[in-house]
């Protein structure tokens, strides 16, 4: 996916560099205390400043023919005149360099800026335009929500299967007196689900091809992604609790391959089911959210069957980020390769 999306680059990326070379290492030091007091003081009354010291170049190039004739008298000795001159270069040269050497390196930065937007730019149009390459079968066609969901369904272990643990985490949330304050009150792990190894490995690839895109939709940070699908369980004959069921999740320890999955229950439900029944993304960033993230983007799935959940460790990886087109290209696309995967199709 890294070469897919290189090639796709690959007209674009190509740039000049415009960074001048200094081969004095003073002259690089001056150029940058220049640039920082340009920023201390800020760029008008740098200007202002910078008028001054053109005025005095021009004055200092005047008064040098005058000073060539005072020095020509006898009354200066010859050490009295090297010294005057010698002071009177290293003030040109001063004055000359804090004239030219700004402007010169402003104009640079300011191309050097545009060029990196630009090539953020077509990194991200980029990443967009190869989540649409991951639904590898134009002419597929699924069935509707109730059946879809029956079908994901038929992929859960029986209730009796689970451990004590999950069972009565299940029996609170089917109890409406419960009023849960806490959202991860409500996860369970169901890691032996019934799918064959091959829609497992279709899924994981599917899912780590969208963490490899999301530093390119994002710019920058590091990803993970789980895929939730709207399941039901029997608990017993007359009741049957909704599931958002965690299929896959790239990357992910080898003792929990797929991480948690939520019931639904009242009170304060997990952000994916939030997402999921408001039919709207949902964001959320805060310092140690969880265990290895600051931030949640959810986007829920066309039909609503489901959900795709994307952390970053960056506290401001999605703020500004998530336009619509790029959640409704990881939308799309986790939706189209989760059926294809499972073989769920219309029959």
């Amino acid at each position: 996916m890294g070469d897919k999306v290189q090639e796709i680059l690959s007209g674009a990326s190509e740039s000049d560099d415009v960074a001048h070379e200094f081969d004095s290492t003073v002259l690089q030091r001056y150029q940058t205390l220049l640039l920082d007091t340009k920023q201390k003081v800020g760029g008008r009354r740098f200007d202002q400043l910078q008028a001054v010291f053109k005025v005095a170049e021009i004055v200092l190039l005047a008064l040098g023919g005058l000073l060539g004739f005072v020095l020509s008298f006898d009354f200066v000795g010859i050490q009295m005149k090297i010294l005057i001159w010698t002071f009177y270069l290293m003030l040109l040269i001063f004055v000359g360099l804090t004239v030219r050497i700004v402007p010169s390196e402003l104009k640079s930065l300011n191309e050097e800026v545009t060029r990196i937007r630009l090539i953020n730019l077509c990194e991200r149009l980029a990443g967009q335009l190869a989540l649409f390459d991951l639904i590898y079968d134009d002419d597929f066609k699924d069935k509707d929500e109730r059946n879809i969901i029956e079908d994901l369904s038929d992929c859960l272990p029986t209730f009796d299967s689970l451990s004590e643990e999950d069972k009565e985490t299940i029996r609170r949330c089917l109890d409406d007196s419960q009023i849960f304050g806490n959202s991860r009150e409500t996860n369970i792990s169901l890691n032996n689900l019934e799918i064959s190894d091959k829609s497992a490995d279709r899924l994981n690839r599917a899912t780590k091809e969208i963490v490899d895109l999301c530093p390119y939709i994002f710019a920058g940070g590091s990803f993970t992604a789980k895929l939730y699908l709207r399941t039901e369980m029997e608990v017993s004959n007359d009741e049957m609790v909704e599931v958002l069921t965690s299929f896959t999740k790239y990357p992910a320890p080898s003792n929990r391959p797929r991480g948690s999955s939520w019931v639904k229950a009242r009170g304060n439900p997990s952000i994916v089911w939030q997402a999921l029944e408001d039919s709207q993304p949902r964001h959320i960033h805060e310092q140690d959210l969880g265990e290895y993230y600051d931030s949640v983007l959810a986007i829920p799935l066309p039909g609503r069957i489901g959900v795709l959940a994307i952390t970053s460790d960056r506290i401001d990886a999605f703020i500004d980020k998530d336009d619509e087109i790029s959640v409704r290209a990881l939308s799309v696309a986790s939706r189209a390769n989760a059926l294809q995967a499972l073989e769920i199709s219309e029959s």
